[in-house]
């Protein structure tokens, strides 16, 4: 029993360094950028040793203008993203708002009465004792042909039709 609480408590042991190896190169960066940012603090603690006062006062206003040029791209980019965005919303709903816009439409329910037009024209054609409907944008049209005894085609005149 004591053997293999031994070889469990060993095992684990191997577990933890292989866990240890796979996030080495991670421990190794991590480690690699501390001393970076170590020996630039100390660069920049030398450089304030010695440097003028005035060529400091101008390194710090040059970095303050360069994030100040970051900050307006940024707001630009966020700018143009939304401008796109706009752009592409638009696009999306430009059929709707087409649709909207039209005052006049035509269908074959304008010949019922009950269409969304402000002018239809009615072409009821029978032909063999079936009824057909067409409705179109034409104006003042009054007529009525017939071709054989079969077939009608009766031209009627255009009514108005308001929205509702």
């Amino acid at each position: 029993m004591l053997l293999l609480l031994l070889l469990l408590i060993l095992l684990r042991l191997l577990l933890l360094l292989l866990l240890l190896l796979r996030l080495l190169p991670l421990l190794l960066l991590l480690l690699l950028l501390l001393l970076l940012l170590l020996l630039l603090l100390l660069l920049l603690l030398l450089l304030l040793l010695l440097l003028p006062l005035q060529l400091i006062l101008l390194l710090l206003l040059l970095l303050l203008l360069l994030l100040l040029l970051l900050l307006l791209l940024l707001l630009l980019l966020l700018l143009l993203l939304l401008l796109l965005l706009l752009l592409l919303l638009l696009l999306l709903l430009l059929p709707l708002l087409l649709l909207l816009l039209l005052v006049c439409y035509c269908s074959s329910s304008c010949c019922y009465g009950y269409c969304y037009c402000c002018y239809c024209c009615c072409y009821i054609t029978i032909h063999n004792n079936t009824i057909q409907y067409n409705c179109h944008q034409i104006l003042n049209v009054h007529s009525i042909s017939s071709t054989n005894t079969n077939s009608y085609h009766y031209h009627l005149t255009c009514v108005e039709h308001h929205r509702p």
